[in-house]
């Protein structure tokens, strides 16, 4: 800690006790030092708490035997010790782990189980994806980075940045068929549409869009060249709202986009 700083923060449970870091945090007292990074893990239970602080041990030593170590500690459920594997913090704090043990392959590795075991939440599977990405990359495997791009763009409705990500690995001519699967499929096209300057296609998008929020979103991009076509659009979102139930909110919304309508 004198010569490289603090290169692992501290982990500690919601009521702020340390599950793994005890002798960094001794150190860092006998040193003086009174802050240090720390990751709260603020959803976990004493019992879940307490494997995890022995699965960071079992990382940096040799095998166990967990019958030996329940007979020390009794009052832990080690037949259960396999369940807690389910937990996302748990896989998370290890892919961490093996990335400063610059173990890339048994990150990895994790990673690809996390895919299968949380195929039904969407965010999950999206930021493995993302980690799964970096990693490649890192790596110099061409084939899998560019795969969980197109994935990430395709399956998990990644935005801006990994579009340019992913453009930047074609060439002009290819990337204008390459693109058009991701407009297919991804929730963000919009901003695609605005990214690739296709402002024909961004009208059309708005227009078949009904919500006053989008139009609002993407009136500034498309204005200066369809200025007709934004007021037609402010003017049917007039008419339908004319037709639904009044409120004294409502009319001073009417008097507002009018006013705006006459800037415009």
């Amino acid at each position: 800690i004198k010569e490289f700083g603090i290169v692992q923060p501290l982990v500690v449970d919601k009521d702020n006790n340390i599950i793994i870091g005890h002798c960094r945090a001794l150190a860092c007292q006998r040193l003086g030092i009174e802050e240090v990074p720390v990751v709260k893990m603020e959803d976990l239970a004493p019992e879940e708490a307490n494997k995890l602080r022995l699965l960071d041990n079992k990382l940096n030593e040799s095998e166990w035997d967990f019958e030996l170590l329940a007979e020390d500690i009794p009052e832990l459920d080690f037949e259960g010790f396999e369940i807690d594997w389910e937990l996302p913090e748990v896989r998370r704090y290890c892919v961490e782990k093996y990335i400063s043990l610059n173990d890339i392959p048994a990150a990895i590795n994790v990673l690809k189980e996390s895919l299968e075991i949380d195929k039904e939440a969407a965010g999950l599977v999206s930021f493995h994806r993302h980690k799964l990405k970096d990693l490649y990359k890192q790596q110099g495997d061409a084939k899998a980075y560019r795969e969980q791009l197109w994935l990430l763009l395709t399956k998990s409705n990644a935005g801006v940045d990994e579009y340019r990500e992913l453009k930047a690995l074609y060439s002009p001519e290819d990337w204008q068929n390459e693109r058009e699967k991701i407009f297919k499929s991804n929730y963000h096209k919009p901003d695609f549409f605005r990214e690739e300057k296709l402002w024909d296609r961004l009208l059309e998008y708005v227009s078949a869009n009904t919500s006053r929020f989008t139009m609002e979103q993407y009136e500034r991009d498309l204005v200066k060249i369809y200025p007709q076509e934004v007021l037609q659009l402010y003017a049917n979102d007039l008419r339908h709202s004319a037709k639904q139930a009044h409120s004294r909110n409502t009319y001073n919304r009417w008097a507002e986009t009018l006013k705006h309508m006459k800037i415009i």
